[in-house]
């Protein structure tokens, strides 16, 4: 993932161009980043479930699944690092923000 982010952050070497516009020509999509540590609901696939059980649990945020297109997030209630697939994101909820910077 770092390599990602490097060829999508302008430089001043470049004329303030990313890497990936130099080669591609147009400027890089930069909606699939998403922030670290931020909540997000990811998709139960229990096997043995009611149906009025919920079909998302809270989780963190952690990062990218190197060779997957999943996401690594953490369990809050089991306290278990897992991959989904099946994701929503939440980018203005910290679970564990300490301090408010904002005020």
């Amino acid at each position: 993932m770092p390599v990602y982010l490097t060829n999508r952050v302008p430089s001043p070497l470049n004329s303030n161009k990313t890497p990936f516009q130099i080669l591609y020509k147009t400027s890089p999509n930069i909606s699939l980043i998403k922030v670290f540590g931020f909540l997000c609901y990811a998709l139960t696939l229990e096997s043995h479930h009611h149906k009025c059980d919920p079909r998302t649990r809270h989780r963190i945020f952690l990062g990218f699944q190197n060779g997957t297109k999943g996401y690594l997030v953490f369990d809050i209630d089991n306290n278990v690092v897992i991959v989904s697939r099946h994701v929503l994101f939440s980018e203005i909820q910290f679970p564990f923000q300490q301090h408010s910077f904002l005020t």
